[in-house]
């Protein structure tokens, strides 16, 4: 079932300069989308279905839309006992950008969810 937390889109620039990014952060809420994001990012969040099950943690998915196309930028972990984030690992489990944690930190400003230390070094 959904968490408590919002999904979250930020849009930067805009259309008529063609430079017009949509960001969007939406929570994965069965199994079906965990294994497509795992596979699609190739890690292993489907192994977090039961956790999401049980109300320990969300698993929220980060996209990209440009003019050209969307694209998957980053998984994110929220401990919903803590609401913290807790991970976010990008395809293949790379680091976020400097960008992704930038938008990261907007939507969890607005959400009142605490980032923890180590992803914001």
């Amino acid at each position: 079932k959904k968490s408590i937390i919002n999904d979250f889109k930020f849009i930067e620039g805009n259309a008529k300069r063609s430079n017009m990014k949509v960001w969007t952060i939406r929570e994965l809420l069965n199994s079906k989308e965990l294994v497509a994001e795992g596979r699609a990012q190739g890690h292993c969040v489907a192994s977090y279905a039961r956790s999401c099950h049980t109300g320990r943690c969300s698993i929220w998915t980060m996209d990209m839309r440009d003019d050209e196309a969307m694209t998957k930028k980053v998984t994110i972990e929220v401990n919903m006992i803590s609401k913290t984030i807790c991970q976010i690992r990008g395809k293949r489990n790379r680091w976020p950008t400097d960008k992704e944690i930038k938008v990261l930190k907007r939507w969890a400003e607005k959400e009142s969810i605490k980032v923890s230390d180590y992803l914001t070094v």
